[in-house]
């Protein structure tokens, strides 16, 4: 499955400001600084109306946030991928999803969150006919989710995420969802 180098690059690019923005903040050296990065791995459940045959995709989740940590409340960016394959059909999306997480911190191991904030998608169906063009759009909407956290350590943790993402695009002069429902689990590192 292949996404437009453009798309990819523009989703690439606005991570990496915010990281740096992040990082290299003035207020940086002033406030203490909490952040984590997570790999999950899931399934994404798009419409079946629009994307018959083709609504249940596996998804690549990679979460990224941070906050002062004496603050409850996070910047997240996180990147979805998913895709499904169905003949000579592939069809996939690529979301990056923007807002405040809230972490309900607790004397436990286990940290649940809420997370809800803006997504630009693009969707992308590629066919290995040479004959028939791929199609591709792109279309912004809104995102929303909750999860929950387990710390092994001061590092390492374990992470479920459970997300909707709405955003619609325009397939063949037919206007298609392209957010849903997602589902997924991973692991990452917590600083």
């Amino acid at each position: 499955m292949k996404f437009s180098p453009t798309s990819a690059a523009h989703m690439a690019a606005i991570t990496t400001l915010i990281s740096l923005a992040a990082f290299t903040s003035p207020l940086a050296n002033a406030v203490e600084w909490d952040g984590s990065i997570n790999l999950l791995l899931g399934s994404k459940q798009l419409d079946s109306d629009d994307w018959p045959g083709m609504d249940q995709q596996g998804s690549m989740l990679l979460t990224f946030d941070i906050r002062p940590a004496a603050s409850p409340v996070a910047l997240a960016a996180d990147l979805m991928f998913s895709a499904e394959e169905k003949g000579d059909i592939t069809a996939g999306t690529a979301e990056l999803h923007l807002g405040p997480r809230w972490y309900i911190d607790n004397s436990s191991a286990f940290t649940p969150y809420l997370g809800a904030g803006v997504v630009a998608v693009n969707v992308l169906i590629e066919n290995d006919d040479d004959d028939i063009a791929d199609k591709e759009d792109s279309g912004n909407g809104w995102w929303a989710g909750a999860g929950v956290r387990y710390q092994f350590d001061e590092h390492f943790q374990a992470v479920l995420d459970v997300r909707y993402s709405d955003a619609t695009v325009t397939i063949d002069d037919n206007e298609r969802q392209a957010g849903g429902s997602n589902f997924a689990i991973g692991a990452g590192y917590r600083w």
